[in-house]
């Protein structure tokens, strides 16, 4: 006779995406790595279902109502609830990003609905970020947040739940790193330690999500078969748009290079990628671990490229550096000043050394490796002297022969200072869901520059840059037809060109609208 008992159920949750018709970037399909994460760490002990909401259908686009033009990536919001296990333990949903907290709020309602009884846990920099403001609007004994790193906090709350029952709360503050509502009261538990040694973390449970979906799209603009990774986790910065300083502080845990190589020849042999997306949030910043890995890479030759997709620093990107990176497989190099003003780049606390920046980007471009650089525009504290400075070292990147520029217009992340410099303000701020990079004119949070101008200069200089580049090295039309014959792009111009005609071809479009306002 068989007495072992049977794994209790837990069911994770990836929303789906907001993608705006006219974005100049690209739609993406990315899996989750945090999500996978977890739901390594719940395996042992759990039957964990993912419900893929984002990767289970990354060939359908549904119209919003509220916005023209904007359409939802992924399965609609009824067909997710639908797919969660009625045998559910514990629902858990992933909820990272602020522009889409009014889409998430409206998929935890509609779960409520049919799982009434059902404790939820809500995890991600969104979540960490304002766990507060979250929990007192939907007002919920049974909906609890998991602050910062996930793993252990969400596999504790599992076993709670597991050992004592769904609805007993008895014990619950004693679990390091969450918040939850008692009698309308706010309760938080005491923070939980970073992990720090990162070799011990199992890798993502990549097997529980459809992956061929994923690597067939991509989540670079080469289209090839791509997983993302991380090999850090952490920032040593504290700029003032980001949360990080707030959501995990400044401490900055590296992985070993070879545990990123077995994992990436796991994934060479298993999914047979061709491309590796590091997905820290901030890229190299330690000269000597980015030596070890270059040089790994070198002599083990798993057969892929790579590239650090949040950007990088350039304090460390010299000469032996990029060299040993290039040889190493990396496609792409993106620097991040974020603002081309010294006097601004001191504002915003990002603190960037832009004789190093110059000197690195000469560097890259002679080594032929491709580069692109990203600046932010519309800061609520940027003057009209900061934008015209911004401009002008975009200009001077275009001359030196930068391939992309890329000028994101201003948006506040929850838990960012800005962020809060915002809530304080008289009559406080309306935050739009929008993607950070339309063609389309957004709203300007700055005090001085008007959405019409911000909109003229990030579309016109973007543009003229583009033609720009062309016109100083017109041997580059002749790289970027041959990229698009092969179906590769590289460049953003390459990529905008490539998937506007893949779009009528990879996608397609929902018939009913959906009205996804709370």
């Amino acid at each position: 006779m068989n007495n072992e008992k049977t794994k209790s159920r837990i069911c994770l949750i990836n929303p789906p995406l907001f993608y705006w018709r006219d974005t100049a970037t690209t739609i993406m399909a990315s899996p989750p790595l945090g999500l996978a994460y977890l739901a390594a760490q719940l395996e042992d002990q759990f039957d964990v279902t993912v419900v893929d909401g984002h990767g289970e259908a990354v060939d359908l686009l549904t119209p919003l109502n509220d916005e023209d033009g904007l359409y939802l990536h992924g399965l609609n919001l009824e067909e997710i609830v639908n797919r969660i296990p009625n045998d559910s333990l514990v629902i858990g949903v992933s909820c990272m990003f602020t522009s889409a907290w009014s889409l998430h709020r409206l998929l935890i309602s509609m779960i409520r609905k049919k799982f009434p009884r059902t404790p939820i846990i809500l995890g991600g920099e969104h979540i960490t970020a304002v766990f507060e403001e979250a929990l007192l609007s939907m007002n919920d004994p049974l909906i609890l947040c998991v602050l910062g790193e996930g793993e252990n906090t969400l596999k504790d709350l599992a076993l709670f739940y597991d050992n004592k029952g769904p609805q007993n709360v008895t014990g619950l503050g004693d679990i390091q790193g969450v918040a939850f509502l008692e009698s309308s009261q706010k309760v938080r538990s005491s923070r939980r330690d970073r992990i720090k040694k990162l070799d011990e973390i199992l890798w993502p449970a990549w097997h529980l999500f459809p992956m061929e979906n994923y690597v067939t799209r991509g989540i670079s603009y080469l289209n090839k078969r791509t997983i993302p990774m991380l090999t850090s986790r952490g920032c040593p910065y504290r700029c003032k748009f980001c949360s990080a300083p707030q959501t995990w502080g400044t401490e900055t845990y590296l992985r070993s290079p070879h545990d990123i190589l077995k994992e990436i020849e796991l994934y060479v042999e298993r999914y047979h990628v061709e491309h590796i997306e590091f997905m820290d949030l901030v890229g190299v910043v330690n000269k000597r671990w980015t030596l070890e890995l270059s040089n790994l890479l070198i002599e083990k030759k798993p057969g892929v490229t790579f590239s650090f997709a949040p950007g990088t620093r350039s304090e460390i990107l010299d000469h032996e550096t990029l060299t040993a990176l290039k040889k190493a497989g990396i496609i792409r190099v993106m620097y991040a000043p974020d603002s081309g003003s010294s006097a601004e780049a001191k504002k915003i606390k990002k603190f960037i050394n832009f004789e190093k920046l110059i000197s690195s980007l000469r560097e890259c471009i002679k080594l032929g490796i491709p580069t692109r650089v990203v600046t932010i525009i519309g800061f609520p504290n940027q003057t009209y002297k900061e934008l015209l400075t911004s401009i002008l070292f975009t200009l001077k990147c275009t001359f030196l022969g930068t391939n992309d520029i890329f000028i994101n217009n201003f948006v506040p992340y929850s838990g960012s200072e800005f962020y809060d410099e915002l809530k304080k303000r008289k009559g406080g701020f309306k935050l739009k869901d929008y993607s950070s990079f339309t063609i389309g004119q957004v709203e300007s949070l700055s005090d001085e520059i008007p959405s019409w101008l911000l909109t003229l200069v990030r579309n016109g200089l973007m543009a003229f840059c583009i033609g720009l580049q062309y016109l100083l090295r017109p041997w580059r039309i002749a790289k970027s037809i041959i990229r698009l014959s092969r179906g590769e792009p590289m460049t953003l111009t390459e990529n905008y060109i490539y998937l506007k005609f893949k779009y009528k071809t990879n996608f397609r479009f929902g018939e009913n609208r959906l009205d996804y306002r709370f």
